[in-house]
């Protein structure tokens, strides 16, 4: 899956940022930020593998579709889709 430097879901953009060190500040592998100044950002881990970095971008991006999911369901959800698009060779 290629990770795009910008995403458009329901009409606004998010800039996606690979950043490093990112688990000396949080416990998450990744995290969206809603900031309507500078812009929404998703962030994602770098020193994640390629697979846990790719199923956190579906779920960070999966946040921003929908913020009502509980994380219990949004995990599985993230891991269960890219399994599908895996297993059936739709990531490029």
């Amino acid at each position: 899956m290629k990770i795009p430097n910008k995403i458009k879901i329901g009409g606004v953009i998010y800039k996606v940022i690979i950043i490093d060190n990112w688990f000396d500040r949080n416990d998450a592998d990744g995290e969206v930020f809603y900031d309507k100044k500078k812009g929404n950002s998703i962030f994602l881990g770098s020193n994640l593998s390629k697979e846990a970095r790719e199923i956190t971008f579906i779920h960070e991006a999966l946040h921003c579709m929908n913020t009502t999911m509980n994380h219990e369901f949004l995990d599985s959800l993230s891991e269960q889709l890219y399994q599908f698009l895996s297993d059936n060779k739709l990531l490029k």
